[in-house]
């Protein structure tokens, strides 16, 4: 039985559209991409693979903002953070400064006060020393899913929106800026 199929060349080239229908699309702009993964328009005409990425920044920006260690003379395995505008997780891994070890939240572990900006956390293992008033606490590792507003990029640094904070990344640096959100009704 004969086939009545035919085979047409389809020039890839238009880029990538999405505010046509389908149909619209196939009759006013044959070639265009609907939907592009791992690909990318080229330059030169049609589509070329994304081989890979190079990183803009290796910083990494905190989950939590910039929290520091609320009240001096701690001990044990709870401690009292403040300047925090999230509540962490169990499970997150923290360092603190001037405190030496990696300590982990453990299960059930944080109680968090929106009011004052401060968390009450519950560590797996005791503290090695007490850790000064005011004392910086890097989250090495977080298991939150933290709320990213954007991030644009400006003259030769990046701002990133993220929870409650702005933070401004440059090329070896990560600078926390305060702010807060004004809703007009």
């Amino acid at each position: 039985m004969p086939s009545t199929r035919q085979t047409y060349p389809v020039e890839f080239k238009g880029g990538l559209v999405t505010n046509m229908s389908p149909l619209q699309q196939g009759i006013n702009a044959p070639g265009s991409a609907r939907v592009l993964k791992n690909f990318e328009p080229s330059i030169e005409g049609g589509y070329r693979r994304i081989e890979g990425y190079t990183k803009y920044n290796n910083s990494i920006i905190p989950p939590y903002g910039a929290p520091v260690v609320h009240g001096a003379s701690q001990s044990g395995t709870t401690l009292i953070i403040g300047n925090i505008h999230q509540t962490p997780e169990a499970g997150d891994t923290l360092t603190i400064d001037g405190v030496t070890g990696t300590y982990t939240i453990a299960s059930g572990g944080v109680t968090y006060d929106a009011t004052n900006n401060r968390a009450t956390l519950t560590l797996e293992t005791s503290l090695a020393s007490s850790p000064a008033n005011a004392a910086a606490v890097t989250f090495a590792a977080t298991t939150s899913n933290y709320l990213m507003l954007g991030c644009g990029v400006f003259l030769d640094r990046v701002i990133v929106a993220k929870n409650d904070d702005l933070f401004k990344v440059s090329s070896i640096l990560i600078i926390h800026l305060s702010f807060a959100i004004i809703t007009y009704y």
